[in-house]
């Protein structure tokens, strides 16, 4: 027997549900040492419980052989002959930034009108291909003609920009900064943060004067309040009678009592994985104060989704609405990739995202699909022993749970919904694709069309 029909009887006994001991131990008795393994039987019987149907491999991703023959080869090699020739010459105009006037033109020819003046030096070039000649460059400024010999790395030049402004969390901040203004030449980030320890702010203190009597600083930094992240300092000095000044670590958000740096590191620990228990020993191990509390984090976690959805869906409808403009069209094409959260078929979480496929590509959907409820696997805990607060979690929340096929199905089935829901969501149709070939994804959108009878 092949491993096909040991995964068919495999199949079998589990549909009658029977343990994947008792399913090893009959293919043992029978086949001896040519049956499965228990591990392999196991990991089979469970797949078969969490709904696959299929038993053959996945198809795995990998170039075919065929694509390098030497046919090939050679077709590639002419193309390249037609595309570079023995010589290529390119009039290169630029104004500012705007690479709208950039232009390509043969030999000869003029370059094309350009209403606005000319900022910068216009450079001809030569480009010759051949093996055995070096390239070359030519450049006019003004009157003169000068030839130099380069490296083909020199051939391509660039233009030293500034970099677009920071995007600006809240734009309406307003941080209590009197000696700095917008002209400084200071190179540190005024909305950044720096990791300082204790013993170099008190090195610092003790070396600044009183602004009173002029005397050293010999006083004492105290925590006044201390919430995540954010800690109020408190500069004390020997005389009462002198207030002692306070130092805020971080602003608050706009609209919010919460603290800039507590919600960075709230999106931090999700952006990386760990969460709340991953940011506790994270500052353990770099010597910081604890983050918020669990209680109040998963709080904050509602409203910070709520938060991430919005901003989510501006940004995809912006991009769709930046692909309409692209392609002239409210038809367009996409790119579609999956994502698991383990690698494998065996993951119970999965997503998929559809890309615009223009020059600035971006995401236009997103999907997410789930196997498993957290909310509903901690309430069978009390299902028990408290059955009508069971009852009370169990039709109060919101299930996570949307998905109950195969994992490995995850990938099609979610860009096959964004497909069928592109009309309600954005009044688009995508009518081509872009996939990877070791996909279903194709598959499924020929065998269930997301428009019928218009597309």
């Amino acid at each position: 027997m092949d491993k096909e029909h040991f995964r068919f009887y495999i199949k079998t006994r589990t549909a009658l549900n029977i343990p994947a001991k008792d399913i090893h131990n009959e293919l043992y008795s029978v086949h001896g040492d040519q049956a499965p393994s228990f591990r392999t039987v196991k990991r089979w019987n469970k797949w078969f419980h969490e709904g696959r149907e299929e038993v053959e491999d996945e198809a795995r991703p990998g170039r075919p052989i065929t694509e390098t023959t030497d046919e090939n080869i050679e077709q590639m090699w002419r193309l390249c002959d037609v595309v570079t020739g023995d010589e290529s010459w390119f009039y290169h105009t630029q104004i500012g930034r705007k690479s709208s006037n950039t232009a390509w033109v043969a030999k000869g020819d003029p370059p094309p009108t350009v209403v606005r003046p000319n900022k910068y030096s216009k450079r001809l070039l030569t480009r010759n291909a051949r093996q055995n000649v070096p390239p070359s460059a030519s450049s006019l400024k003004s009157n003169t003609t000068s030839t130099l010999r380069t490296t083909t790395s020199n051939l391509s030049t660039s233009s030293k920009r500034s970099l677009p402004s920071r995007q600006k969390i809240t734009k309406r901040k307003k941080l209590d900064i009197t000696s700095t203004s917008a002209n400084s030449n200071s190179n540190v980030p005024m909305d950044g943060y720096t990791i300082l320890q204790n013993q170099v702010l008190f090195t610092l203190m003790c070396k600044t004067n009183c602004e009173d009597c002029g005397n050293r600083w010999n006083g004492t930094i105290n925590i006044k309040k201390r919430e995540g992240l954010f800690v109020i300092l408190s500069f004390n000095v020997h005389r009462v009678q002198i207030p002692s000044p306070l130092v805020k670590t971080s602003p608050k958000i706009v609209a919010s009592d919460r603290r800039d740096i507590n919600v960075r590191s709230q999106i931090g620990g999700h952006l990386c994985g760990i969460r709340h228990a991953g940011l506790v020993k994270l500052m353990g191990a770099m010597n910081l104060p604890s983050p918020i509390q669990d209680q109040i984090y998963s709080k904050w976690d509602k409203n910070l989704l709520s938060s991430i959805k919005s901003l989510s869906d501006r940004s995809m409808r912006k991009a769709v609405d930046e692909a309409v403009i692209a392609a002239n069209d409210r038809e367009l094409m996409v790119s579609g990739d999956g994502f698991w959260q383990t690698r494998g078929f065996q993951s119970r979480h999965g997503a998929a995202a559809l890309i615009s496929c223009n020059t600035t590509p971006k995401v236009l959907d997103i999907e997410t699909c789930s196997k498993t409820c957290n909310v509903c696997m901690g309430a069978f805990a009390i299902m028990k022993s408290n059955p009508a607060k069971y009852n009370d979690v169990i039709i109060s929340h919101h299930c996570e749970k949307n998905y109950n096929k195969s994992s490995s199905t995850i990938e099609a089935a979610a860009v096959l919904h964004m497909f069928q829901r592109s009309v309600s969501k954005y009044e688009i149709y995508y009518t081509k694709y872009v996939g990877d070939g070791d996909s279903k994804t194709f598959a499924t959108l020929s065998d269930k069309p997301p428009y019928p009878g218009i597309i």
